[in-house]
Formats: C-alpha cells, sequence, structure tokens
C-alpha cells in the first residue's frame, strides 16, 4: 500500500537527515551527505512517475510531495520534481496549486539555468495556468518567451511544436485566428517529422480541428487524431476523452443534439474514472449541457451546467468569473 511504501521510507532513510543543517566539514564530505540525503529522493520521484503513467494521479502526487522532503533546496532536482507536481495538480483541475509549485521550479531555474529551455517548461507551465484561469494577456508573455527561448535553444523540436501549440490557443482566445492556425500548422510539421505517432500529434490534429476551415475538414483532422490514438497503447484518458467531446462538438453544431450527447456521456464517463473534478470535466459537462438544451432535456441540462459551475468555483473560480462575463 502506498502508505506503508511512504512509511517505510521514512523509517528506512531517517538517520540520513539526521545532520546538523549547519556543520563544520569539508566541501567534498558536505556533498557525500548531500547526495545520501537526494538518493531516497530520487526513488520516490521515479515511484511518482510510475504512478503518474498509470493515471494514478493523487498517489503521484503524494510521491513527489515526499520526494520534495528530500531533494536539495535550489536544485535542479527539486525544480524537476516541482515540474512533475505541476502536471498532476493540473490534470486534477488543482490550478491553484499547479501555480504554486510552478513559481517555485520558476524561482529556482531562474538562478541556476537561466535562458534554458528547463527555464521555457515552467514558463510554458504557468503559461497554460494563466490561459485556463481566463488571464490570456499574462499568458501571452508568458508562452512567447518560452517559444523564444525554445526556439533559440533546441529548435525544430517538439518541445517548439508544443510551445507553438500552447501559444495558438491563446491567440485563439484572444480572436487572432489566422495567427493561431500559422502555429498549429508549424506545430504539426515538427511533430510529423520527429514524433510521428505520438499523443502529442494526435493533440495538435485535434486543436487543428477546432482550427479548420469547413466541418470535413475538421472531421478529418479529428478521425486523423483517431488513428494515431490507436496506435498507442496506452492512450491516456485525456486523449480519449477529447477525442470523443471535439466529435460531440461537430456534431452539435449540425444540429445532431442528440448524437451529439452520446459523445459527451461516453467522455464525462471515461474522465470520471481518473479525474472526476478536473477542469477537462467541467468543460465537457458544459458541453453535454448545451446539447440538452437544444433537445429540450432541461433538468439534464441544468444538472450538467450545475456540476460545471461546481468544479470550476472550487477549482478555478478566476475562469468561471470570465466565462460568467463572457456569457
Amino acid at each position: 500500500p502506498r502508505d506503508a511504501i511512504l512509511s517505510l521510507f521514512s523509517c528506512r532513510f531517517s538517520n540520513w537527515l539526521d545532520i546538523p543543517d549547519k556543520i563544520s566539514m569539508g566541501n567534498v564530505q558536505a556533498s557525500q551527505v548531500q547526495r545520501r540525503r537526494n538518493k531516497p529522493g530520487r526513488h520516490l520521484v521515479l515511484m511518482g512517475n510510475s504512478a503518474y503513467k498509470k493515471e494514478h494521479y493523487q498517489e503521484a502526487i503524494e510521491y513527489h510531495s515526499k520526494a520534495l522532503e528530500w531533494l536539495k533546496p535550489q536544485s535542479l532536482e527539486r525544480a524537476e520534481c516541482l515540474d512533475y507536481l505541476v502536471k498532476e495538480h493540473w490534470r486534477l483541475g488543482d490550478i491553484e496549486q499547479a501555480l504554486k509549485c510552478s513559481s517555485e521550479a520558476l524561482a529556482i531555474k531562474k538562478k541556476i539555468i537561466p535562458g534554458s529551455s528547463g527555464l521555457a517548461k515552467t514558463l510554458s507551465d504557468i503559461g497554460c495556468i494563466f490561459h485556463e484561469r481566463g488571464e490570456y494577456d499574462k499568458a501571452l508573455v508568458l508562452l512567447q518567451g518560452a517559444l523564444a527561448i525554445r526556439e533559440k535553444e533546441v529548435p525544430g523540436s517538439v518541445s517548439v511544436a508544443i510551445s507553438c501549440t500552447n501559444l495558438a490557443l491563446v491567440l485563439t482566445k484572444l480572436g487572432r485566428r489566422a495567427d493561431a492556425l500559422a502555429l498549429h500548422e508549424q506545430a504539426r510539421t515538427i511533430k510529423e517529422k520527429e514524433a510521428p505517432d505520438s499523443v502529442s500529434l494526435a493533440r495538435t490534429y485535434i486543436s487543428l480541428s477546432n482550427n479548420a476551415s469547413s466541418l470535413e475538414q475538421a472531421s478529418d483532422y479529428l478521425n486523423k487524431a483517431k488513428e494515431i490514438a490507436q496506435k498507442v497503447k496506452p492512450a491516456p484518458t485525456s486523449l480519449l476523452a477529447s477525442l470523443e467531446v471535439n466529435r460531440g462538438n461537430l456534431l452539435h453544431v449540425t444540429g445532431q443534439h442528440s448524437e451529439a450527447i452520446e459523445f459527451y456521456e461516453r467522455a464525462i464517463e471515461k474522465e470520471r474514472k481518473v479525474a472526476p473534478e478536473s477542469l477537462m470535466m467541467a468543460t465537457m459537462l458544459f458541453q453535454l449541457a448545451k446539447s440538452c438544451e437544444e433537445e429540450g432535456l432541461q433538468p439534464e441540462a441544468r444538472a450538467a451546467r450545475g456540476k460545471a459551475i461546481s468544479i470550476r468555483h472550487k477549482k478555478a473560480p478566476t475562469s468561471l468569473e470570465n466565462q460568467v462575463l463572457k456569457d
């Protein structure tokens, strides 16, 4: 059991921490002590990564949070562990906690790896958080900065493509659809070369479907994303649910609301198994509510919208306020 493992780490390695923080010793000896202190933290990081791959997000958070107790402050290892926590909190919809972790990681990286692709990753994470909160101008600055660093440090890489996609999503919200489409296409070109048949490329095709010039083109993009997803074993739930939701969106805009509802409900069922209060879940519930309203299913629409608002209010109240103002 997870609690037993965490307890074992505390007992097994507790003697490694029985060292005064301020102790007189040579630099070499002090370095050896720090390496001993870091070792259990590294094991916990690996266990957390394994849990994340299995989509056991809360378990991953517990392992990585415990790892922070062992890792050296102001170290790259600590910053990278915080990066993992950002992903996990984000996946569960806890974006304020994700922002807290990414802010600490940013402070560390600014000191020890300024101007690096590692720093760009954290800038990108924070930009995505501001995007989710509806603070698009802040997100824009951070994501542009992340892209600029990556284009300089790792040109033509998947990291550059990911930055292109993240920036494109913000530009779409700001009404700059032509600029967004150009970035999505740039991301696709890179990923088709560097990461064919990857989850990342499938996500790009989904993003392109939302910027397609016609419903037929949007459908083609989703079909390509689905083909890729079928090759990935196992495909992450978030990808499979996104495919269902976006297919439902196409049906919704063409007036096929009962069929759209079926797709939304399948997506919601998938997401509920791994992240029942994620922001993605809230988005799916909002979409379900719209189709239910069009079908005259008012009680179902109210229930879905109520659940979505509850999640947003709990996890990202700022984004909820912005959505209300927009509506």
